[in-house]
């Protein structure tokens, strides 16, 4: 296996690891914006945008690669807030981080 190869390997293991807008439970679509704090706590930060308030969480873990090899993931859920209503939640980030916020907003 060539160079390319090598390159085109890595850079599907680097993709396959990262986790963008996967899809939320659907019950917080259209509902108020206390359901989803009530489930994961008070949102780390607020910013406005497009006349939308966006409210986010973050995650972050270490994973050890290898031997004594670390790096850092991080993943940010965005919940999209108008009049008080929930109109989308997104995630950005490695799937680990992702994952548990995710499944935090989604436990029963």
């Amino acid at each position: 296996m060539g160079i390319k190869g090598i390159m085109a390997i890595g850079l599907l293991v680097t993709v396959a690891g990262c986790r963008s807008g996967a899809p939320p439970k659907p019950s917080f679509i259209d509902g108020p914006l206390d359901a989803v704090v009530n489930k994961m706590g008070y949102p780390h930060s607020q910013r406005e945008f497009e006349g939308d308030i966006v409210y986010s969480w973050t995650s972050s873990g270490l994973k050890t690669r290898w031997i004594l090899i670390h790096s850092r993931e991080n993943c940010t859920m965005d919940v999209g807030v108008r009049d008080g209503r929930v109109k989308n939640i997104n995630y950005n980030g490695d799937g680990g981080p992702c994952d548990e916020l995710r499944d935090k907003l989604e436990s029963e």
